[in-house]
């Protein structure tokens, strides 16, 4: 969000000529993982999911996406078309729209070709707390499995978050 966009360029172009030079390294078959959820900077929690063979290939956080996903329409007048921009992008939980926030995240799991869904939510953010049981049941139906982790901003119980993502990628996900 913040960053030089010239040096993230350069990275990303080496990591691209990394994939294609090594293809077999990245064709294996891993869990693909979703996180959803509030406010995420634990970087560390991608970490855990990816050292169990799974990989995180999409995330739908308040922070995340939905920050930059989408395109102004610039051929409308610039207030009218911010607006559009705004109010159409797929709702944070706090909005209280979760038949809408579930249709974005079902398009997520297709074009991404999810196999399971990270929930995760800060301790105390009730608008997630009450929309996850929704988007769970509505993902079972789908036989998309969910896993809810509740954590703070700083501090994380690692050990336990990896033993619980370790035995829900182990049971719930078939690939």
């Amino acid at each position: 969000m913040a960053g030089d966009k010239k040096h993230f360029n350069e990275i990303l172009s080496r990591l691209l000529k990394e994939i294609a030079a090594s293809p077999d390294r990245f064709n294996h078959r891993r869990q693909r993982v979703l996180i959803t959820g509030s406010y995420f900077d634990q970087t560390s929690l991608v970490e855990l999911i990816e050292e169990t063979g799974a990989i995180v290939v999409c995330e739908d956080l308040s922070n995340g996406l939905k920050y930059f996903e989408g395109l102004v329409d610039l051929t409308k007048e610039p207030i009218e078309a911010l607006a559009e921009y705004y109010l159409e992008k797929a709702p944070c939980a706090r909005m209280v729209d979760s038949e809408r926030r579930y249709d974005h995240i079902l398009r997520l799991t297709s074009q991404f070709k999810i196999d399971a869904v990270v929930y995760f939510t800060l301790k105390f953010c009730d608008s997630n707390l009450i929309d996850f049981p929704y988007q769970r049941q509505r993902l079972s139906q789908l036989g998309i499995p969910v896993l809810f982790l509740e954590g703070e901003r700083a501090s994380v119980n690692l050990n336990q978050l990896k033993t619980r993502i370790e035995a829900f990628l182990e049971m719930g996900v078939d690939i």
